[in-house]
C-alpha cells in the first residue's frame, strides 16, 4: 500500500522569490536589460545575464541605477566574494563606487584583464579597490 501522505511537497517560496516573480521586478529587469544592453558589465558576456541588486533599501524602492548586469559566473563570483568577506559593500557607498568596486573585485578574482572594457575607475573607488585587491584570492570554481 502506498501512503498518500508521503507525497513530495513543493518547497515553499520565500518572500524574495515572490518579489522576483512580481510585475515590479519584471519591469525593472526589462528596463535594465534594455534593447542592446544585455551583456555582463564585468566581462561583456551575453550568456545567462542576471540582474544583481547592488543595494536593498526596500524591494519596491529599487531604481535601475541600483542594479547591475552580470553573467551567471560573475554574479556567482560577487556573492562568493561577499560570503567570504572579501567584498564589502556598505550603505554609505554611492552606487558608482559600488559598481566600480564590484567591477574591480570580480575581474581580479576571475582573472579578467580590466583594460579595454571602457570602464573608468573613479578616484574615490581606488582606496576600496586597492584594499580588496590585496586580500583577494583566485576563485576556486
Amino acid at each position: 500500500m502506498k501512503n498518500n501522505n508521503l507525497r513530495k511537497q513543493a518547497p515553499k517560496r520565500t518572500p524574495y522569490q515572490d518579489y522576483l516573480a512580481s510585475g515590479h521586478w519584471r519591469r525593472l529587469r526589462k528596463t535594465k536589460l534594455g534593447k542592446g544592453k544585455n551583456h555582463c558589465s564585468v566581462c561583456t558576456s551575453r550568456e545567462r545575464v542576471h540582474i544583481h541588486h547592488m543595494q536593498y533599501r526596500n524591494w519596491y524602492d529599487v531604481r535601475p541605477d541600483d542594479l547591475m548586469r552580470l553573467c551567471a559566473a560573475c554574479h556567482k563570483t560577487v556573492h562568493w566574494l561577499m560570503e567570504k568577506g572579501e567584498l564589502e559593500i556598505t550603505e554609505e557607498m554611492p552606487n558608482e563606487v559600488r559598481f566600480q568596486l564590484i567591477l574591480v573585485a570580480v575581474r581580479y578574482a576571475r582573472g579578467i584583464v580590466s583594460q579595454g572594457y571602457g570602464q573608468v575607475i573613479y578616484p574615490e573607488t581606488k582606496e576600496w579597490a586597492e584594499r580588496y585587491l590585496d586580500s583577494l584570492s583566485p576563485i576556486p570554481f
